[in-house]
C-alpha cells in the first residue's frame, strides 16, 4: 500500500461524516418546517420582538405574535431568531401555522427554513457522493 492510498481513506472519511451530519440536520429542519401537525395557516400580527445578540455580536431577534381562530385569540412564537427579524415592527403581519384541532399548538412560519433545509440536505448528498467516489477510487487503485 503506497502512502497515497493511506492518505485517501482518511480524507474520504471527512466528507462522509460531514455528509451524514448535513443530511441529518437538513432532514430535521425540513421536518420542523413541514410539520404535519400544523395543518392550517392564518395571518397574525407581531406583538413583541425579543432582541438579543449572536455569539459573533450580531443582532438576533425572535418574534411573538397574536392570531385569531374562530373568534379566539392565541399567541405564537417564532422557532428562529435572526437578524432579519430585527427589521420587523410590532403590528407587522406574519404567517402563523397551527393545528386546527388545537390552535395552541402553533408556530410563526419561518420563510427560510425550507430553503435552508433543502440546501443542507443537498450539500449532504453531494458530500456523500464525493466520499463514495473517494472510497471507490481508492479501492480501484489498490487492485492495480
Amino acid at each position: 500500500m503506497s502512502s497515497r492510498e493511506k492518505v485517501t481513506l482518511p480524507i474520504a472519511i471527512v466528507p462522509l461524516f460531514l455528509g451524514f451530519g448535513l443530511l441529518l440536520t437538513g432532514a430535521i429542519l425540513l421536518f420542523i418546517s413541514l410539520n404535519p401537525a400544523m395543518d392550517s395557516e392564518t395571518t397574525g400580527s407581531i406583538s413583541e420582538i425579543e432582541q438579543g445578540m449572536s455569539s459573533g455580536g450580531n443582532p438576533r431577534c425572535g418574534l411573538n405574535a397574536t392570531f385569531t381562530v374562530d373568534g379566539q385569540s392565541y399567541a405564537a412564537t417564532s422557532l428562529d431568531s435572526s437578524g432579519s427579524n430585527c427589521e420587523r415592527e410590532i403590528g407587522d403581519p406574519v404567517v402563523v401555522q397551527y393545528n386546527a384541532a388545537n390552535p395552541t399548538r402553533n408556530q410563526i412560519k419561518a420563510a427560510y427554513f425550507p430553503w435552508l433545509a433543502t440546501g443542507l440536505t443537498a450539500a449532504g448528498v453531494v458530500l456523500l457522493v464525493l466520499a463514495g467516489g473517494l472510497f471507490v477510487g481508492s479501492s480501484l487503485k489498490r487492485r492495480r
